[in-house]
C-alpha cells in the first residue's frame, strides 16, 4: 500500500495497492466498521489506525471521509465524526519483559527512538534512553537483541509497544553454530536417552498414542 496523491482540499490523500484483491474487501470492511460503528473484531493493528484518525478528527474538529476508488463514487463509503474515538473498544492488554531481535535500521530523534526490522520483515519503532541510543549508533544495520518491556493485545498477541532497556550479548550465527551451541548446552541433560521419538511422544501426549 502506497501513497499516490495528495489533493488540494482539507487533506485527501490517495493510496494505491498492488494486491487489489486482499486491500479492497479489507478496506471495504474497515470502511463497513466505521459506519456501523462496530470494530470489536478488528485486529488490534487496525484499531491503532483508528485511534490515530479519530485522534487527529478530534483533535482538529474535523471529519474523515473514506472513500472507494471508483471514477463514478459520489457518496463516501463511510464518515468519522469527531466523536469516533469513542466507539473503539479499549482491548485488555498484557504487559511483561522480552527480548526483541532486529536490524538496527535507524536511531535518535529529540525522545530518543530505535527502528528495527524484525525477521519477519515487520518494522518497530522503541523507545530508549540516551544512553542506550548512543549504543546502538555504533551497530547500524546490524542484527542486535534488545531488552525491554513489552505490551501486547490480549486479543491477537500482537505487540503494541516496546520500551528497550539494554543491549544484550546477543550476536548472530548460522544455524549450524546455534545448533552445536544448543547441543553444547542442552546435550549433557538428555545423554541417557535411547529412543528419541517415545521420549518426545511421552512429553506431547503423556506416552499416548
Amino acid at each position: 500500500m502506497g501513497l499516490t496523491g495528495v489533493r488540494d482540499t482539507s487533506l485527501a490523500l490517495e493510496f494505491a495497492s498492488n494486491r487489489p484483491d486482499i486491500v479492497t474487501p479489507a478496506f471495504q470492511r474497515l470502511a463497513a466498521g466505521v459506519r456501523a460503528r462496530s470494530c470489536e473484531d478488528f485486529p488490534s493493528r487496525s484499531l491503532g489506525g483508528l485511534e490515530v484518525l479519530a485522534s487527529f478528527s478530534k483533535r482538529r474538529k474535523c471529519k474523515a471521509q473514506f472513500w472507494s476508488g471508483a471514477v463514478n463514487a459520489t457518496e463516501p463509503l463511510a464518515v468519522m465524526d469527531e466523536d469516533f474515538g469513542d466507539a473503539i473498544p479499549v482491548r485488555p492488554r498484557v504487559r511483561g519483559e522480552t527480548v526483541i531481535y532486529g536490524k538496527v535500521e535507524r536511531v535518535g530523534g529529540v525522545e530518543p527512538k530505535v527502528r528495527l526490522r524484525l525477521a519477519d520483515g515487520d518494522g518497530l519503532s522503541c523507545r530508549l534512553s540516551e544512553a542506550l541510543a548512543r549504543q546502538l549508533g555504533g551497530r547500524l544495520y546490524e542484527e542486535v537483541g534488545l531488552k525491554g518491556t513489552a505490551t501486547w493485545d490480549a486479543g491477537d498477541y500482537a505487540l503494541l509497544y516496546f520500551h528497550a532497556d539494554e543491549l544484550t550479548r546477543y550476536e548472530p550465527a548460522g544455524v549450524k553454530v546455534g545448533f552445536a551451541e544448543l547441543k553444547a548446552v542442552a546435550g549433557p541433560h538428555y545423554a541417557n536417552v535411547e529412543d528419541v521419538v517415545s521420549y518426545v511422544r511421552e512429553l506431547r501426549h503423556g506416552g499416548g498414542t
